[in-house]
């Protein structure tokens, strides 16, 4: 009440008038921040002449500084182009805040939703134990280089570290090594460039498909790593990767992000190429437990197919263990900021994934 003139509202929502100074609105985010009877707190403010943006972005900083977050705060203040710039440095700050006050009322309202649904989640959680000293030593020397993206054998190795079944593969830094590690995979086999800074080397021209020889080998090798110079030519080549190529199963992909809110997020659904067209897929903000990755296979359309839709059930099991797995791999590393499994191949007995990225933070 002593923040506001004799005419604002002290109940819900608070009220501190169009006289609101900077100061006013620091005191009472501050009383409200520290109230054991509030659970949750949303600012609005309309941008004016007094105070600036600037101002009230520093009051709600100050305000923080002084009580603490240990309630969930959500911000909005709309207006220009100066709005948007204070908006930007609270997020950074980990205000969550928003233009809009319907979006900053829709964001609160999502995240009591996930808080219910973690206060009632079920199951015991879903933890791999992976050989970690095997990722870090990757990772750790991918980021000394300062890359932000792994090598496809790079990711493999990472993969199956924490447990998630991958292709047979073989690094060959020349054609000769590449000859020997067909021999040793077994034709027919898929070519990659191995390389750190393309992603998506399908369209660059990157991987040559079920080559079935010797013969055909040497033939690829040259036109892939020939298309691949032309189209980037900065690009760095280590080599390729020699891959088993596998008989297709059903299509699934598991991947995770970083987000900067919620940190890592999980996701499952319909995999390979179907993946932008059929857009079938669940998320969930890992920790997981084991009822949490049932419930993301279950609201899926893939889920069906997996049970048994049309067909013979597939091994759900194995499909459940790579979900827990990339959950795990983004708990456990930090310098992750994504990992894309995609696609899966499910078995009635047994997965297999095809092709894995993992992004770092740069």
């Amino acid at each position: 009440r002593k923040f506001m003139p004799p005419f604002g509202s002290a109940r819900n929502p608070v009220d501190l008038t169009g006289m609101m100074t900077a100061e006013s609105l620091r005191g009472a985010l501050v009383e409200v921040l520290r109230d054991p009877r509030v659970g949750a707190v949303l600012v609005w403010a309309g941008q004016g002449a007094i105070p600036t943006p600037e101002e009230l972005g520093e009051a709600v900083l100050s305000a923080v500084r002084e009580a603490g977050l240990a309630k969930p705060l959500i911000v909005s203040i709309t207006g220009g182009g100066e709005c948007r710039v204070v908006l930007k440095r609270l997020i950074q700050a980990g205000v969550p805040s928003y233009e809009s006050p319907e979006d900053a009322a829709s964001a609160l309202a999502a995240a009591y939703k996930y808080y219910r649904c973690r206060k009632e989640r079920k199951g015991e959680p879903a933890r791999v134990e992976g050989d970690r000293k095997r990722a870090e030593e990757i990772i750790g020397r991918a980021r000394a280089e300062g890359r932000a993206l792994l090598t496809p054998v790079e990711s493999f190795e990472v993969a199956r570290a924490y447990g998630i079944p991958v292709v047979d593969y073989a690094f060959a830094p020349n054609l000769e090594a590449a000859v020997e590690a067909a021999r040793v995979v077994g034709y027919p086999v898929a070519l990659a460039v191995e390389t750190p800074d393309v992603a998506h080397k399908t369209e660059v021209g990157g991987i040559a498909l079920n080559i079935k020889s010797e013969e055909e080998l040497r033939a690829a090798y040259a036109k892939v790593l020939e298309a691949f110079a032309k189209r980037v030519p900065k690009a760095r080549v280590f080599g390729v990767s020699v891959r088993k190529m596998m008989p297709r199963g059903f299509e699934v992909f598991v991947g995770a992000k970083r987000d900067p809110v919620f940190g890592p997020v999980v996701s499952f659904g319909w995999g390979g190429v179907m993946v932008e067209l059929v857009r079938d897929f669940s998320l969930r903000v890992a920790p997981l437990t084991q009822g949490d990755v049932e419930d993301m296979i279950e609201e899926t359309k893939a889920g069906e197919v997996l049970k048994g839709y049309r067909g013979p059930p597939l091994d759900v099991e194995a499909v459940k263990k790579v979900v827990a797995s990339v959950a795990s791999l983004m708990e456990d590393f930090e310098e992750i900021s994504s990992i894309d499994v995609n696609p899966i191949f499910v078995y009635e007995k047994g997965v297999v994934a095809v092709d894995v990225k993992v992004y770092l933070k740069v």
